[in-house]
């Protein structure tokens, strides 16, 4: 007996990106959107709706695996974060602890 089992599809990333890369003498449109990332979902469609001549567009995509072009967070980096020193500014803190009928182990 055969049995046959799909593949599995290619995963995606949850913040892949793309850019609107134009080649030289790229359109406004396209150049107007140069250094921006776009979720993947989100990207506008090639050629761009504002597009002068989509006929002959040579607009791509590049690809990235995150929307973020600079890594701010320190754990992105490969460090531990920052101990965090002074008063506690968020409100509303013992709210969002154990509840009053819980019992401490």
């Amino acid at each position: 007996m055969v049995t046959k089992t799909k593949l599995p599809g290619p995963f995606k990333q949850p913040w892949h990106a793309v850019s609107v890369v134009g080649q030289f003498g790229a359109c406004p449109a396209a150049a107007g959107l140069r250094d921006k990332r776009f979720l993947s979902d989100e990207a506008p469609p090639l050629p761009l709706p504002e597009c002068s001549s989509p006929r002959l567009c040579k607009c791509i995509y590049c690809h990235y695996s995150d929307r973020r072009a600079i890594l701010r967070r320190e754990t992105d980096r490969g460090r531990f974060p920052r101990p965090r020193f002074g008063k506690e500014r968020r409100e509303g803190l013992q709210a969002h602890g154990r509840r009053a009928d819980d019992q401490a182990d």
